[in-house]
């Protein structure tokens, strides 16, 4: 996990990703940084390149706000999901931060 710098800068200090169900729930604490743009995105064949969907994989977008919580709901049970979260920058530049 990372963000934009040190850990004395803005970073990510935990991440949790829970199934419940037919569901996920993705959730991550920032340390030392502003409210972030952040987006989510789902695929079934592989983790994003980039944060605009559908790119290669043929992601899915979860998310695409604020908060630092998703759920993701009405998932096939045995079906193997990929997530990748992004964070949008200060000069508006998306970077991949969890996988």
């Amino acid at each position: 996990m990372h963000l934009f710098g040190k850990t004395s800068g803005p970073h990510l200090a935990h991440f949790h990703a829970r199934h419940r169900g037919e569901s996920v729930v993705l959730d991550w604490e920032v340390r030392n940084a502003p409210p972030l743009r952040w987006r989510v995105l789902r695929s079934t064949e592989g983790y994003a390149d980039s944060a605009e969907p559908p790119g290669v994989n043929k992601q899915t977008l979860i998310m695409d706000g604020t908060e630092t919580r998703c759920t993701d709901e009405g998932l096939a049970p045995s079906e193997g999901y990929f997530y990748t979260i992004f964070a949008e920058n200060e000069q508006g530049i998306w970077q991949r931060q969890v996988e």
